[in-house]
């Protein structure tokens, strides 16, 4: 029904070149159901947990989808599904990813159905992740799907939730995954009224 890009409005030094930022989508589903919000993007990477740039960066986008989404759901009445690498994770910048959820009333997906669990998408034990300049040797969930239900009766229901595309495949340097992440597959079912 209606798409808008809207670039962050502060970004990190080492991404201070890129152009990223939000990929907001108004969704109409067929058969009369209540439209949504989806939103794709990629959040500030923190390389350091002093490079206070790029943690100050990545805490200013959280605040800016705030302020769009409540613009964009009609002060909370959409559901929401926020998608993409959001740089953390219940175990990495913690306190961004409880503000992320609790500010922005989002349930991880993959967290509500496994909980607990670790669900790695990005992992040392990858060899392009390894190889990363980023790379410390540790691991974490930081690719994700979040999930928010309207306040008109419409709703997500996390069905499942998986790390997929962990496989090997042979390129001309070897046998090596799709990505330096693995991906976070999750399926929902959507009730609207």
């Amino acid at each position: 029904k209606k798409a808008d890009f809207i670039l962050f409005g502060r970004r990190g030094r080492y991404e201070g070149m890129s152009h990223r930022g939000f990929l907001i989508l108004e969704v109409e589903p067929p058969g009369g159901a209540s439209p949504f919000i989806l939103v794709g993007t990629h959040l500030q990477a923190i390389a350091a947990v002093d490079d206070w740039d790029a943690v100050g960066a990545q805490r200013a986008q959280i605040l800016q989808l705030k302020a769009l989404l409540a613009g964009y759901t009609k002060h909370w009445k959409l559901p929401v599904m926020v998608l993409g690498d959001l740089n953390l994770a219940p175990t990495a910048y913690r306190d961004h990813y409880l503000m992320l959820l609790g500010e922005l009333g989002l349930t991880d997906a993959f967290a509500f159905l496994h909980p607990g669990a670790e669900g790695f998408t990005y992992c040392s034990c990858n060899p392009i992740a390894a190889a990363s300049p980023f790379a410390d040797g540790g691991s974490a969930r930081i690719d994700h799907a979040l999930l928010r239900s309207g306040r008109a009766g419409a709703a997500w229901r996390p069905l499942e939730a998986e790390v997929v595309f962990k496989e090997l495949y042979p390129s001309p340097d070897g046998n090596i995954p799709v990505s330096d992440h693995y991906a976070m597959r999750v399926k929902t079912e959507y009730f609207s009224n």
